[in-house]
């Protein structure tokens, strides 16, 4: 990286902060930490309700079994403690190898309910 460069990125990253002060406050990065870590907590409680479903155990099984793994995408539900969850990984479709999404669920992770929307095998 040249140092004009550098000093470019500097002064935009600054002008950009700025911005964010002024409509955010003075300690905004401290409170988008604090709702990051909020969030990443929330989701270890969606996390924990979905590994006691003997369905996605068993597809992890399975693909542990072929040296591959499950993986959770989720996004909350607004103003509830529900989630949409897809649970995805590699897998085979129309013969191919493809990352794949097994599973849609929704997920309460006060009541600890997991909800199945569907489970055909899709692209993702």
């Amino acid at each position: 990286m040249t140092q004009e460069l550098t000093d470019s990125v500097a002064i935009h990253n600054d002008s950009v902060e700025s911005l964010i002060k002024n409509k955010y406050g003075e300690d905004w990065n401290e409170k988008f930490r604090k709702e990051v870590e909020s969030e990443h907590k929330t989701q270890l409680k969606v996390i924990a309700v979905l590994d006691k479903v003997d369905f996605i155990n068993k597809k992890k099984m399975k693909l542990e079994k072929e040296g591959n793994a499950l993986y959770y995408s989720m996004y909350p539900v607004k103003n509830t403690s529900q989630y949409n969850v897809s649970v995805s990984g590699w897998g085979t479709l129309n013969a191919q190898p493809e990352w794949v999404s097994y599973y849609r669920l929704l997920v309460d992770y006060h009541k600890k309910t997991v909800k199945l929307i569907d489970d055909k095998t899709i692209k993702e």
